[in-house]
């Protein structure tokens, strides 16, 4: 509030800016479906026969970004005539595990539907239907769009101006309001901390495998801001593209060797370290060969991420708790003061 009247613009313009941004996120998103509809409806279903795959990484202008997806190469024939492609699909996500499964699933199969336009032959989308990845980038639009939508509504009513003579409602300060807020932030934080353990302490039965390091290279991401301004800072870290044999098969895979930082130089030099070291300790999932790390997780690292959820929580929770016994103790105060005033 101290910043809406610094600033000079009321608060129900904001409410109304955000009402905007909401409905034309709404409005990208509805056109976005249409148009996925419409290519569902009139473009070409090939059933595509797969001669091989791997999985991709996202390229970016100065470093790669640990971002992967699936890559196949493809024949098949559309119109009387014989196409040999190479398809990418759309959608990157960073688990190198999934897509690699993604992959080895496909090439075993041996053929897998695309989707083809007719004056596009050689162009062919996957994993084309009515499911999430193909209107991915709609429900992402539509769901920043309803948040927008929904928040410039609640800003709208808390921010409208009550009548003369009438009890004015204290939203934010409401006990009842902060008690099922602390509730809910605890229940959320206290389950990805418990969820966080289980996938921490299931890493602990993984086996140990020697991986021949392939080739070395530096991922980077965005962090949320720096404390000195607001600007987006990037962070970097090595990855290993290594191989190792597990159950009488070979994987290679790309795993990220340790945290990130925004010294590139210093994740160049422990890429170069690691490539120099031609074969690497590490471990695997026997349940998921894909899913492998390096190092042992030790106690630090097996607890020390539950903990940042696990402790907020109970510490929310407490405080829903103390919050709901002070009330309950207002309560029979306020009884004892409307009896005495009857009497």
């Amino acid at each position: 509030m101290i910043l809406y009247r610094l600033s000079g613009i009321s608060p129900r313009w904001i409410a109304a800016l955000f009402g905007i941004l909401g409905i034309v996120l709404l409005g990208v998103s509805g056109r976005g479906v249409q148009q996925r509809v419409e290519m569902l409806r009139t473009w070409s279903r090939v059933e595509a026969r797969v001669e091989g795959g791997e999985v991709v990484s996202m390229s970016g202008s100065r470093n790669r970004q640990a971002m992967y997806a699936e890559r196949l190469r493809l024949h098949y024939e559309l119109a009387g005539k014989q196409h040999d492609v190479t398809a990418t699909e759309e959608v990157y996500s960073n688990d190198y595990a999934g897509q690699a499964r993604g992959v080895q699933r496909v090439v075993r199969a041996g053929a897998v539907p695309v989707l083809v336009d007719p004056a596009r032959p050689a162009e062919p989308i996957l994993h084309a239907g009515y499911n999430a990845e193909f209107f991915f980038f709609s429900l992402v639009t539509g769901w920043i769009g309803v948040v927008f939508v929904s928040l410039a509504s609640c800003l709208w009513r808390v921010m409208r101006p009550t009548s003369r003579g009438a009890p004015k409602k204290e939203w934010f300060t409401s006990e009842a309001w902060l008690i099922a807020c602390f509730v809910v932030i605890g229940v959320l934080f206290t389950g990805g901390g418990a969820v966080a353990f289980h996938v921490a302490r299931r890493e602990l039965t993984w086996r140990p495998v020697d991986a021949r390091v392939d080739s070395t290279d530096v991922v980077w991401t965005e962090s949320s801001s720096s404390d000195k301004n607001l600007s987006r800072v990037d962070l970097y870290a090595p990855r290993v593209w290594m191989t190792y044999g597990f159950h009488d098969s070979a994987y290679h895979v790309a795993v990220v060797a340790g945290a990130y930082s925004d010294d590139s130089d210093v994740a160049a030099v422990e890429a170069g370290v690691l490539r120099g070291s031609g074969t690497i300790r590490a471990r695997v999932d026997p349940r998921d060969p894909f899913n492998v790390s390096i190092g042992l997780p030790g106690a630090l690292r097996m607890f020390w991420l539950p903990a940042l959820f696990i402790v907020p929580g109970l510490i929310c929770l407490t405080l829903a708790w103390l919050v709901g016994r002070k009330k309950r103790k207002r309560r029979p105060q306020r009884a004892r003061r409307s009896v005495a005033v009857a009497t």
